[in-house]
C-alpha cells in the first residue's frame, strides 16, 4: 500500500483515505469546484492500546479526514453540513510550531475557519 502524494488534491473517498498516513499534519478541504473551503490540523496523537496489547491507536490525518465523510447529526456539527467537502489535500508536518504556523497562514480568508 502506497501513500497518496502530499500537496495534491484528491477526491474524498474511502479508497483514497486508506492511503493517507496516520501522521501529524495539515489538511485542506475543497468543495465540488475544487475551491478551498476549510483548513485544519491534527497532532497525530496516540490513543488506547490495541486489544492484543501490541501498539496503540493513532489519530492522525487519516482519522481526521475520515470524520468528514461520516454521517452526522448536523445539530451537533453544523459546520460540516455547510462544508460539503468533496476533495482534500494534506501535508504531513511533524513539528508543532511549523504545523501551527502553516495552519494560521493557510486559514487566511477561509469562510469556515475562525481565527
Amino acid at each position: 500500500m502506497g501513500f497518496l502524494r502530499a500537496g495534491r488534491v484528491h477526491k474524498l473517498s474511502k479508497e483514497n483515505l486508506s492511503k493517507v498516513p496516520q501522521s501529524a499534519g495539515n489538511y485542506t478541504l475543497y468543495d465540488k469546484n475544487r475551491k478551498p473551503v476549510y483548513v485544519g490540523t491534527t497532532a497525530g496523537n496516540t490513543g488506547a492500546r490495541y486489544a492484543n496489547g501490541k501498539g496503540h491507536y493513532r489519530y492522525g490525518l487519516r482519522h481526521r479526514l475520515g470524520s468528514y465523510q461520516q454521517k452526522d447529526d448536523y445539530k451537533e456539527h453544523p459546520t460540516k453540513k455547510a462544508l460539503k467537502a468533496k476533495y482534500f489535500a494534506y501535508r504531513p508536518i511533524r513539528n508543532d510550531n511549523t504545523r501551527r504556523a502553516a495552519e494560521k497562514r493557510d486559514k487566511q480568508g477561509m469562510r469556515h475557519n475562525h481565527l
